[in-house]
């Protein structure tokens, strides 16, 4: 049996996390996304989805697309998880008022 099918069959839950927040480009305000997903594959640990890469947009997947897991243990879930809050920097400045 191949790892995939192995993953696929131990499989207990995937689950995706994503964030958004008014931020900035190049100067301009904009919305940012980060995210990521996962795969808990019960006594195979868990699985870091890194392609395709969230957020996934609508019609970016295909039959094509690469598929590419990588075994992660509970600290970088962790990590994952902090790693998408955003820092002050990224946050837009306040509108001024007149």
């Amino acid at each position: 049996m191949s790892t995939l099918a192995k993953l696929l069959a131990g499989m207990r839950s995937s689950w995706r996390m994503t964030a958004a927040w008014q931020g900035h480009d190049e100067g301009k305000p904009a919305m940012q996304v980060r995210g990521f997903a996962v795969w808990d594959c019960g006594p195979l640990g868990y699985w870091h989805r890194e392609l395709p890469g969230e957020p996934i947009l609508p019609g970016q997947v295909d039959d094509t697309t690469p598929l590419k897991l990588v075994r992660v243990d509970p600290k970088q879930v962790w990590q994952l998880i902090t790693d998408l809050l955003p820092v002050e920097e990224e946050f837009a400045a306040e509108p001024v008022v007149a």
